[in-house]
């Protein structure tokens, strides 16, 4: 080549492959939505806790109605309103003929259990460590006077003010996920792969079928637990037997830590009965729970969801802080979620082998 020649550059295609650099704007930008996203979803947390017990019920209401649309002539959405009427009128019908009663009951509860709290002040004044409790309560309640009182009279209005409009909330998104559910899960399968698509529906199938077999478990569980501490509250002769049944049965749907928040009030009633009905009435609870949990729970597991139980405890207290009660009651359907997701996913999909997958010795599905 001629040195007096002008250097000819290399066509496109003869260049050495060379990395495109990702712009600074993009590397930059990335993280901060990633932050943002994150945040977004910390602060809406209720929301999805909330959104995720709608659809632990959709799940019920769906497969019943699929089931009633199955088997009659009526469509899905036809089959729907008779589930929702049914089951409409069957509280409408136990309000009629338990509702008076247990509204006499729980009026009376709402005043006894002032004079039971006294009861337990005066016990405890009789004992030298019980009148330092006392004590020490009487100043934490003076150094929180005043104006701490308006506030925290403030923040138990909000709370149950939020209390009941999540449950509102839960109904009507429950409804608008049974009336079209595949609305929601053809949005999700949509933005999968073509290739993942059937592993999406895959998993859906078995997440409707887990959080169905387990909520179907705990309706059992506390319909049993509400029906034993009433009859055992009413053979000891405790005022308010069946009022104190159905605290215990509502406070049940959250296990371990619902069981023993709803000892607290019969015990209470039952110490101004005196220090015998205390006793009895412990003895009433402690048998119902040994019952339920070695007895009715393994009994149930069985034919429905098992999770294990002190990975439940562990993320019961973990969401309790962060969600507050809803994330209390959410906390094992969302075990649930993860469990059957790492199973589809992980286990089956990635390593291989075969597992049995929670909730999926029914023979039931739940395709859409």
């Amino acid at each position: 080549m001629n040195a007096f020649e002008p250097k000819v550059p290399p066509l496109a295609h003869d260049r050495p492959h060379e990395a495109k650099a990702e712009p600074l704007t993009t590397r930059l930008t990335t993280p901060v939505f990633l932050v943002a996203a994150l945040l977004l979803l910390w602060i809406t947390r209720q929301v999805w806790l909330i959104t995720l017990l709608a659809i632990t019920f959709a799940t019920m209401l769906t497969w019943l109605s699929r089931s009633i649309s199955d088997r009659t002539p009526l469509r899905r959405g036809w089959a729907l309103g008779l589930v929702v009427f049914a089951i409409a009128g069957g509280f409408v019908c136990l309000g009629f003929w338990f509702g008076p009663a247990m509204a006499h009951q729980s009026d009376q509860l709402s005043a006894q259990l002032p004079q039971a709290v006294e009861s337990l002040r005066d016990w405890l004044a009789q004992r030298g460590w019980g009148q330092h409790v006392l004590d020490q309560a009487q100043q934490w309640s003076q150094s929180t006077a005043g104006s701490a009182t308006i506030s925290r009279a403030t923040v138990l209005f909000s709370s149950v003010l939020a209390g009941l409009a999540g449950v509102v909330i839960v109904i009507v998104v429950t409804l608008f996920f049974s009336a079209s559910p595949s609305l929601y899960t053809g949005g999700f399968y949509a933005m999968l792969p073509e290739k993942e698509e059937a592993q999406g529906r895959l998993l859906l199938d078995r997440l409707g079928t887990a959080l169905r077999w387990w909520l179907i478990g705990r309706l059992l569980s506390l319909t049993l637990v509400g029906v034993l501490t009433g009859i055992g509250l009413w053979a000891i002769g405790m005022p308010l037997p069946w009022a104190l049944g159905l605290i215990a049965a509502l406070l049940s749907f959250v296990p371990n830590l619902g069981p023993a928040a709803a000892a607290v009030p019969g015990l209470l009633l039952a110490m101004s009965q005196g220090p015998h009905m205390v006793l009895w009435a412990g003895l009433v609870y402690v048998s119902v729970q040994a019952f339920e949990s070695y007895l009715i729970t393994p009994l149930i597991q069985q034919y429905v969801v098992s999770v294990p139980p002190a990975m439940l405890l562990v993320v019961q207290l973990a969401l309790a802080i962060v969600g507050g009660i809803w994330g209390l009651i959410v906390a094992t359907p969302l075990m649930v979620v993860v469990i059957v997701t790492v199973q589809t996913l992980h286990i089956e999909r990635r390593l291989h082998k075969q597992v049995p997958i929670l909730g999926q010795n029914h023979g039931a599905s739940d395709a859409t």
